[in-house]
């Protein structure tokens, strides 16, 4: 996607909106200009997952791969160098609340924020963006790569898929 100009006003614009289940997203990214604010991936209320979010890239750290609105579920994100937002979006926007349950940054390259909603939980393993981590969610690897390198493609292959 091509990001020419920056939006007017405190609402962002969404790139891609993820609504459904086993949606794969795979080898893609923001370019343009680099101020240019956006949710460049986002979930819609209530997405059900399992849904993925692989080898990603933003050219700015205003381009944001966020869980939006409430209780989205089951995201993957895999090798992204965007801000990755897993979090209690409290009254924003329409009262979004919990973005996300249940979902997993591997190998984070970008800033990382992941909390924990109540009797649920968010991982964070093998991120190590600029920014650090925060957040009360689960954290594993912290500042290092967690191996395999892929945790989508391993689990492919041990289905006997190449």
């Amino acid at each position: 996607m091509l990001r020419d100009k920056d939006v007017d006003g405190a609402a962002l614009l969404s790139d891609i909106w993820i609504k459904g289940s086993r949606i794969l997203i795979r080898d893609c990214g923001q370019y343009g200009n680099e101020s240019a604010r956006s949710f460049s991936i986002m979930t819609g209320s209530l997405a059900p997952g399992p849904n993925a979010v692989l080898s990603h890239i933003t050219q700015s750290g205003t381009q944001y791969l966020y869980p939006h609105q409430r209780w989205a579920h089951g995201l993957l994100v895999e090798d992204t160098t965007a801000p990755t937002f897993f979090v209690n979006r409290k009254t924003r926007g329409t009262g979004q609340g919990w973005s996300m349950s249940g979902g997993v940054g591997w190998n984070l390259r970008g800033e990382a924020v992941f909390e924990s909603p109540p009797l649920g939980v968010n991982w964070c393993i093998g991120c190590r963006g600029p920014a650090g981590q925060k957040g009360n969610g689960t954290f594993i690897n912290e500042d290092r790569p967690a191996k395999p390198k892929s945790l989508f493609q391993t689990q492919l292959q041990a289905r006997g898929y190449n």
